[in-house]
């Protein structure tokens, strides 16, 4: 075992679920769903507190999707056991990070040697990301007004007619148009990191 502790996780949930450590949503272009289901089936293999989930094949731990959820809920990760994780496995096996088996009728998954290498690298990207993030200065809250003032225009803009609008846009233009926050662009780059692992 090494690399991470549970614990980690847990410190990193947010960020994995699809927020900012001060729960505010993340950009739909943001988005940590491969590296979570990922970390789910790491976590189940490497933590014996999940020892009752797994099958064996291989001589090695594999787990099933519904297996899976039910850790994915311990570590307060979401975790959708319908197509979702199924396709974020199949195209990591393409990868060469998770390999499958059919034992007593059920298909169960497990992490190649790449995949749990792969896993320690984003979760300490991850843990290196979520440092600084976790204090709250002034710049954050400025950034909160501006996007609170932006939201109110945009809900004025949307009570106007088409015509209305066209004519703000064109004396207005890029009125609309939002500048990532601080946090989001440390997160937009832990992103770009963790694709160029790929």
């Amino acid at each position: 075992m090494g690399g991470y502790t549970i614990s980690n996780i847990k410190y990193v949930k947010r960020i994995l679920n699809g927020y900012t450590p001060q729960k505010e949503k993340l950009r739909k272009s943001i988005d940590f769903k491969t590296q979570r289901y990922l970390i789910v089936l790491d976590a189940a293999s490497k933590f014996p507190i999940f020892e009752q989930h797994y099958k064996t094949f291989e001589g090695k731990r594999g787990f099933s999707i519904y297996s899976l959820m039910k850790i994915a809920n311990a570590l307060d990760l979401s975790f959708d056991r319908t197509k979702t994780s199924s396709k974020v496995y199949e195209q990591e096996m393409k990868k060469g990070r998770v390999k499958r088996s059919m034992v007593s009728n059920k298909l169960i998954y497990g992490l190649t040697k790449k995949g749990i290498l792969y896993c320690e690298t984003c979760m300490s990207h991850f843990l290196e990301l979520r440092e600084p993030m976790d204090y709250r200065d002034e710049s954050h809250k400025v950034t909160m007004k501006a996007e609170k003032k932006s939201d109110q225009k945009w809900l004025e803009f949307e009570k106007k007619s088409q015509k209305e609008q066209e004519k703000y846009m064109l004396k207005n233009p890029g009125e609309f148009f939002q500048q990532p926050t601080k946090e989001e662009h440390k997160i937009s780059l832990l992103l770009q990191k963790i694709k160029s692992l790929s």
